[in-house]
């Protein structure tokens, strides 16, 4: 069985409610007897998109508490997270980190031409293939 954890649209917008809310799910997350196999962290991450919200969102996640929660599950074979606009791959805690692309829009990078999102690049999609030996194969698609 494989147990997936979605984590979503938590509009960290400088409030404490929310937060809090947050923090709660983290902790009950942490708290389970079971381990889940993935978290997914995808949605809304920030209200209004505003760079003070990103950084808010930045310090309730925890870089170093989630990389310690993934250290403690081995079964964790990556992470698994969207909303960034851009399909992405690296590390993080010494897993895969795959970012699914955007399907509205997508967001140029700071050595492209023009600023901000671009909302005439078609959407594309991620599919992230677990098989039974629990090797994990990404495949990313345009939509045309």
């Amino acid at each position: 069985m494989i147990v997936l954890a979605p984590i979503s649209d938590t509009h960290l917008d400088g409030s404490a409610r929310n937060a809090d809310r947050a923090t709660r799910v983290l902790r009950y997350l942490n708290n389970l007897p079971a381990p889940v196999d993935a978290v997914l962290v995808t949605g809304d991450i920030a209200d209004h998109g505003l760079p003070a919200e990103y950084e808010q969102a930045i310090r309730q996640r925890g870089e170093k508490r989630l990389a310690a929660l993934v250290h403690r599950h081995p079964q964790v074979v990556a992470v698994l997270c969207g909303h960034a606009h851009t399909p992405a791959a690296t590390t993080f805690a010494g897993r895969p980190l795959l970012v699914a692309p955007g399907v509205v829009s997508t967001l140029k990078l700071p050595w492209e031409h023009g600023d901000g999102l671009d909302h005439d690049l078609p959407p594309a999609i991620a599919f992230h293939v677990l098989d039974d030996t629990w090797r994990l194969t990404t495949h990313y698609r345009v939509i045309t």
